[in-house]
Formats: structure tokens, sequence, C-alpha cells
């Protein structure tokens, strides 16, 4: 199962770059940030081979867009955490017939002149972290995170969710800025649960936006369902769903 990420960043052109690499990498789902109807229209020729689709359109910078070749089952757009910023959750059912868990986020980035701005982000990290271990399904979550792995945050999620993180072994793999030679950071990730190994994982050429599309190669476990939640230390879960609480207080 491949799994190709990209935020197209709003303003910028879309000139075919990025159809052509989704065409070339022939991905089972292709994520896209950031869609307005300009690159609704653009992204549109995707359905021809990648008919299963849920999209929220928006001129806020936090459009998006999931096409599939594999048939999604309850696909839905979410506001995770009491957030203005749509998220997808969906079913995806494999080629053996199994469903799995994924769900597509996009969180607003902290702003680095506002204090505690980072709430609202941390919230949908931990909402989407908590879906996924209360799920009997194995999963997955992608997207542009707008945080490091090293961050508290990510780290949580990924202990809340018993994450894997597929970088590992892959090297650092810095998706922000495309548009920079010496400023670049890993933003954009795709963490599995123990139900699948990764196969590959690779930064593709860049395409106008200000982030490298991303792609992940993803192995089903065989015969292994979705590992029971770990023994995560009850404190951590609770400061998660204060977070949350938190962060729907505020909006």
């Amino acid at each position: 199962m491949s799994v190709m990420i990209a935020n197209v960043k709003m303003r910028s052109d879309p000139d075919g770059r990025l159809l052509d690499l989704v065409r070339e990498v022939q991905p089972d789902l292709f994520l896209a940030m950031e869609t307005n109807e300009k690159w609704n229209q653009a992204l549109a020729p995707l359905e021809e081979t990648m008919p299963h689709t849920v999209s929220h359109v928006s001129d806020s910078t936090f459009g998006i867009h999931l096409f599939s070749r594999l048939a999604l089952e309850s696909p839905e757009i979410r506001f995770l955490a009491g957030q203005d910023t749509p998220h997808v959750v969906t079913g995806v059912t494999l080629a053996s017939g199994e469903t799995v868990d994924f769900l597509g986020v996009h969180p607003r980035p902290p702003l680095p002149s506002q204090p505690g701005t980072t709430l609202g982000r941390d919230a949908v990290l931990y909402k989407a972290a908590l879906l996924l271990r209360e799920s009997e399904r194995t999963g997955i979550v992608a997207g542009d995170f707008n945080a490091t792995p090293w961050e508290t945050a990510v780290k949580e999620m990924r202990q809340i969710g018993n994450l894997q993180e597929p970088r590992r072994g892959y090297g650092y793999l810095p998706t922000f800025n495309a548009r920079s030679w010496w400023m670049s950071w890993p933003l954009d990730h795709i963490f599995h649960e123990a139900g699948f190994a990764t196969l590959s994982l690779e930064r593709l050429s860049a395409f106008g936006s200000d982030h490298y599309p991303f792609v992940g190669r993803l192995c089903r476990i065989s015969g292994r369902g979705a590992m029971p939640a770990p023994q995560t230390e009850r404190a951590i879960i609770r400061e998660a769903e204060q977070a949350i609480e938190a962060a729907k207080d505020r909006g």
C-alpha cells in the first residue's frame, strides 16, 4: 500500500508538474493539502484512475483532498479537537478485503510571535492518535503536521497511538522549505501502527510548492491485526485529553 502526500501551497500555480508526479508514482492513496477551487480543478483528472475521493475545498489554505485507487469505507471530513481545519477520517479497503484506518491531517501551524499557539495543532495530533488507539483496526496517519518529529507533541502522539516512525533508517528527509537551500525541516509525515512495515520512504522532486511531496510504501504484516494499545502512562493520555478540551474551549 503506497501513500503519497503533498502540501500544494494554495497560491502556487498548478502547472501540471504535481499531476505528472502522481501519475508517475501511481500511489494507492494521494493526500493533497491547501487545495482551493483552482487546485480542485487541476487535480480532477486523477479521478480517472483514483475514483474514490473525499475533499473539502477552501480558500483558507486548509483545503484537503484524498484520492484513492482503493475503496473508501465511510469517508468523512472531520474538524478534530474543535478546530476549524478539516481532516480526512476514513477506512480503506485493501486488495485482501481487509479494511484499515486512514487519517489525513493538516493542523494550523503555531505562531512564533504568539506564545501558546501550539495548543490547536497539538490537540489535533493528540485526537488523531486517540482515534487510532481506540479503533479495533490497524491504521495510518499522514499529512503536514506543522511539527518536527522531535517536538514533544509528536513524541507523545506516537506514544499514545503506538505509532511507528518510518524515517528511522531513511535519514532526515526534510520536506519544508523546498524553496530554501539552507532552511529545512521534516514537517510532512506518514506514521503507521504496528500492523504495517515500511518498505520504502522517498522525498520526491519539487513541483513549485514550498513543500516537497513525500511517498511511503508500506506492507501489511501478514496475520497481524490491530495491536493492543500499549500501557501508555495514564498521565500522558490525560494531558492529551485536557489539551483537546482546552483547544475546544478556545475554539
